[in-house]
């Protein structure tokens, strides 16, 4: 009888331990995944304010950091196509505003924006709930 108890003693701490381990990984996934949100908030608020350098270094920083915060970093790829679109936009407006005729400037910010354009685009439509 008391074999038995013993056995069943031992049978249980390993399964506690395992139990332990994985409510201890789920606690940090967990983590992971609100810091990743908050990034993205902080690379919104950013590129709302025209920081568009800060927000993509912020949406790179997701990436790196937090790689299992897999809606954060879905929602940090359509914020940075429109960030680089708004940067497109930018560098368009600066070709008129300073009379650049140079046709190959032109043709290359209005193929970067088109391309960013379609880009959020089919990003939007591919994004998934993780």
């Amino acid at each position: 009888m008391k074999k038995m108890i013993d056995m069943k003693l031992l049978l249980a701490v390993p399964v506690l331990l395992l139990a332990a381990c994985e409510s201890k990984k789920d606690a940090e996934l967990a983590a992971s995944v609100a810091s990743g949100h908050s990034l993205i908030e902080e690379a919104r608020m950013a590129y709302r304010a025209g920081d568009y350098d800060k927000a993509l270094e912020l949406i790179d920083s997701v990436r790196v950091a937090h790689p299992r915060a897999m809606n954060a970093r879905e929602d940090g790829i359509l914020l940075k196509d429109s960030v680089e679109m708004a940067k497109a936009e930018i560098e368009l407006k600066q070709l008129a505003e300073t009379g650049n005729n140079d046709a190959d400037a032109w043709d290359e910010a209005q193929r970067k924006l088109k391309f960013f354009a379609r880009k959020l685009q089919y990003d939007k439509e591919q994004r998934k709930q993780h």
